[in-house]
């Protein structure tokens, strides 16, 4: 019974210790309104960094600019430490740059990127902040912003429910 209620004990706390959060990216048709599901990424907390994975569809084919903003869909570039615009290998570079994803021609991608630049949920942590991808590629050299254009889809960065 004593080692019943220990494993119990465990697979509780490891649960409710794990900070992994998600984004379920939507289309943005205008403004603040949005459209149809695009996908959900993964936010997971590693011994590297922050990794960021899943599956995006329904997009145009092509390069397209990856942003963590500050705060909603149309908010700024996440930049606690007042850096310049560069590119996801640029440690120098706003924390919020992730670079670009290769959009198929069947309109979806893989993403899998890992970034030392970000945490979940510290004082400059990227929860409860949006993930965006932009219509135009980022530009590691374009100032202040990297040229992105328009957000294409967006989504909060959250803790999922239980």
């Amino acid at each position: 019974m004593h080692r019943l209620s220990r494993l119990f004990l465990l697979v509780l706390v490891t649960a409710c210790g794990s900070r992994d959060a998600e984004v379920r990216l939507k289309s943005v048709t205008g403004g603040m309104q949005y459209g149809s599901r695009r996908g959900t990424l993964s936010v997971t907390d590693t011994d590297d960094g922050i990794r960021i994975h899943g599956r995006l569809e329904g997009l145009p084919p092509g390069r397209h600019g990856l942003y963590i903003l500050t705060g909603d869909c149309d908010s700024n570039h996440f930049n606690p430490g007042g850096r310049t615009h560069g590119g996801l290998s640029d440690p120098e570079s706003h924390a919020g740059d992730l670079g670009n994803i290769e959009i198929g021609e069947g309109g979806s991608a893989t993403l899998d990127i890992t970034t030392a630049k970000i945490s979940l949920d510290d004082d400059d942590g990227v929860l409860d902040r949006a993930l965006v991808v932009t219509l135009h590629p980022d530009d590691p050299t374009a100032q202040p912003d990297g040229g992105g254009g328009p957000n294409l889809a967006c989504g909060r960065i959250e803790i999922p429910s239980a």
